[in-house]
């Protein structure tokens, strides 16, 4: 079964947005080095789950704007799409 919401990769782009703002501040308010180094090695694999999370968005968006035939805002993975 196959489920053209946009609102589930949303979903899962906010709580990603939001482990990022937690690592932000467990980030100032570590004090070892190795305790910054783990948290700069997370944000790194978040920001890449935070791209791949908007990416599946604009996507499943697209997929569901011609589904239901309605107009999208603007086509934003035409970008992507003529560059692959």
């Amino acid at each position: 079964k196959e489920y053209k919401k946009s609102i589930l990769p949303a979903i899962s782009l906010f709580l990603f947005l939001t482990v990022l703002a937690i690592y932000g501040i467990q980030f100032l308010l570590a004090t070892a080095v190795a305790d910054k180094q783990l948290i700069i090695s997370s944000i790194g694999y978040d920001a890449v789950l935070i791209f791949l999370s908007y990416i599946s968005y604009l996507w499943i968006d697209d997929i569901e704007s011609k589904e239901k035939q309605i107009k999208s805002i603007d086509n934003s993975l035409d970008w992507f799409w003529h560059k692959v």
